[in-house]
């Protein structure tokens, strides 16, 4: 399938999204998905409510993503999650938020990068982990969700999508009109149409866009420590308690079943 029949397919499903939705919303991380996303549904229906969760510390990742929404003039809706918990691969950890959507709670993840040498970091457990939550009612019974089937995450690895929606009556329905994209068709789409690119997380090297290895201005990671809450990782020194060794409390935290787990943020 080509982009154009790609675009054409993913214009049909917003268009019977919209037909039968009463209060649709956008949920959106101002990454490359989101942006193509946001682009065309924008031009079919204007503005509709967007969906922002981000983390409360190191406002220059979000840079780009408060640019985007001040040109295009986004009304923006974020809420703290409901819970936290943890999930683990090969000794590299996420903290997974969940956040409610009526009677269903959705998975977003929070990765975490280990410190450069120097680098202001944060502490897992107390900034990440331990962050402020709470409940509040989710008032949109539909979210676009820029989630493609050809995605992978880097813990959970493949998580490809069986269908271009999802309708549910306990909580928000879901449609993905980017299922069938792939990383090339969202940069061939990016560039046709000329949306904003973030530079500082994104780079073109020998006419391929890809994401930068330095992540410091990618909001999707964070540099912290989590040597505590790694399994079996032993008692080790605290950076935040000036390398007093304290011992491994992966045992006191809530780790999230992998078969339960629901990627649901767009690059």
């Amino acid at each position: 399938m080509d982009l154009e029949s790609k675009i054409s397919g993913a214009q049909n499903l917003v268009h019977r999204v919209l037909a039968q939705a009463k209060t649709p919303s956008i949920m959106s991380s101002f990454g490359k998905d989101s942006m193509v996303m946001l682009h065309l549904i924008r031009s079919l229906t204007g503005n509709l409510p967007v969906v922002f969760y981000r983390e409360p510390f190191m406002p220059k990742k979000y840079r780009f993503a408060n640019a985007v929404i001040d040109e295009w003039d986004l009304t923006v809706h974020d809420y703290s999650p409901l819970e936290t918990y943890m999930t683990e691969k090969d000794g590299c950890v996420e903290v997974v938020n969940a956040y409610t959507s009526g009677k269903r709670s959705l998975f977003l993840p929070t990765g975490i990068c280990k410190p450069e040498e120097g680098e202001v970091s944060l502490c897992a457990l107390h900034d990440i982990y331990l962050k402020a939550t709470g409940t509040y009612t989710f008032p949109w019974d539909v979210v676009f969700v820029g989630h493609k089937s050809t995605d992978v995450d880097p813990i959970q690895g493949a998580v490809p999508l069986s269908a271009d929606y999802a309708n549910y009556v306990d909580c928000a329905s879901i449609a993905y009109p980017l299922r069938h994209f792939t990383d090339q068709d969202v940069w061939d789409y990016t560039e046709k149409f000329n949306l904003p690119i973030h530079h500082t997380r994104y780079e073109k090297v020998e006419g391929k866009w890809g994401e930068r290895s330095d992540k410091r201005f990618n909001p999707d990671y964070f540099p912290a420590c989590t040597a505590c809450m790694v399994p079996e990782s032993g008692s080790v020194p605290c950076p935040r308690l000036g390398g007093l060794i304290v011992s491994n409390i992966s045992d006191k935290l809530r780790w999230l079943p992998k078969q339960n787990f629901s990627h649901m943020s767009s690059n």
